[in-house]
């Protein structure tokens, strides 16, 4: 994958665009929910994550994450993606 195809552009409510870098996709299959989770800040390792809805057109959607049982398994598959990144190294 090109760091171009790994970077994404989130627009806030007031306009505000930021740039992103994709860490990893993660498809549910209890719940056929896509996320995609993102580092917004590589300095303090902030990262975030939407659900994403495919479109024929490559875009897709991205929408924001609700339930906390969505933010747990956020949580726990950030911690996992770190926990590979530190053994790599």
């Amino acid at each position: 994958m090109k760091d171009k195809d790994r970077t994404i552009i989130l627009t806030d409510e007031n306009g505000k665009e930021t740039v992103a870098t994709i860490l990893f996709t993660y498809h549910n299959e209890e719940t056929n929910d896509n996320y995609v989770i993102f580092l917004l800040d590589e300095e303090t390792g902030e990262c975030g994550a939407s659900k994403y809805i495919p479109s024929e057109t490559g875009q897709g959607k991205l929408i924001p994450i609700e339930t906390d049982e969505e933010w747990d398994l956020i949580a726990d598959l950030i911690e996992d993606y770190a926990n590979k990144q530190e053994n790599e190294e």
